[in-house]
């Protein structure tokens, strides 16, 4: 027969298992944080070209053009890279005065799909692709590389010396009025 002590024994040993098995309630796990709040994605980055001659990659289908403080590869206007309209690493537009209506992509991308209603005017335009008011830029192009790459054209007397030197000088133009070979 089970006396007392035995019967004891066992219903210890019994729940100490169910114990150990156990999971507390609110046990934080990727699927289910604490806190509930949702984290701020990081700013996605919209990518520049080279205002260079010959130096950018942008597809023939695009220009790359100033937006002010960086340069980006801009599609025909009524025109857009791609159908899925908030894939920002294929485009994206930009809070560019009286250019909302372009939509701009990294270098090496086609640029080749009209926008939804080609035919609304023009500031009205590719208004499916989202307008991007804070992108990150991966630097790939600086004031301080373009007047090295200046120096070194000037210097080495490219094949295309004068177109080059022709759209090197409007870019400098561009880089906040910084001068070649001014002291800070």
């Amino acid at each position: 027969m089970l006396n007392i002590k035995s019967i004891s024994t066992l219903l210890l040993l019994a729940s100490s298992s169910l114990l150990v098995a156990a999971r507390p309630g609110e046990y934080p796990t990727d699927k289910d944080p604490i806190d509930k709040k949702p984290k701020p994605k990081p700013a996605p980055f919209c990518g520049t070209c080279n205002p260079i001659s010959g130096k950018n990659h942008c597809d023939i289908t695009t220009s790359c053009i100033n937006t002010g403080k960086r340069f980006h590869c801009a599609c025909r206007a009524g025109f857009k890279a791609s159908k899925d309209n908030y894939d920002i690493y294929k485009q994206f537009r930009l809070p560019f005065k009286n250019f909302e209506f372009l939509v701009f992509t990294p270098e090496y991308t086609e640029c080749d799909i009209l926008c939804d209603d080609n035919t609304k005017p023009a500031n009205e335009l590719c208004q499916e692709v989202p307008l991007y008011k804070h992108c990150e830029h991966k630097p790939r192009f600086s004031c301080s590389s373009l007047t090295r790459e200046v120096g070194s054209y000037v210097l080495g007397y490219s094949d295309l010396f004068f177109p080059t030197i022709l759209n090197t000088l409007l870019a400098l133009f561009v880089c906040n009025g910084e001068l070649v070979g001014t002291a800070g």
